[in-house]
């Protein structure tokens, strides 16, 4: 689904510029990957925290991963419609 995915956006997206060149991957993971994402913060804490890390250079994504944390924190599970 991912490569299906990227292949589309790959053609439709625009990828002139270095902030946009990630695009079709950063929307495809946020659309397709983190709303799969759910449970305890106990569960899944360590997993967050290294999305996190590892997609600081995908903006949507990690704005989302981080919203994602803050409110799982706050009520303890994560879920990515919160």
């Amino acid at each position: 689904m991912i490569i299906q995915y990227l292949s589309a956006a790959t053609d439709l997206m625009d990828k002139s510029s270095k902030e946009s060149q990630m695009a079709p991957l950063d929307y495809a993971v946020s659309q397709k990957i983190l709303p799969m994402l759910s449970g305890p913060t106990d569960q899944l804490s360590d997993l967050m925290e290294g999305l996190i890390e590892c997609c600081s250079s995908l903006t949507l994504t990690s704005r989302k991963l981080k919203q994602m944390r803050d409110t799982g924190d706050a009520n303890g599970f994560y879920q990515y419609f919160a």
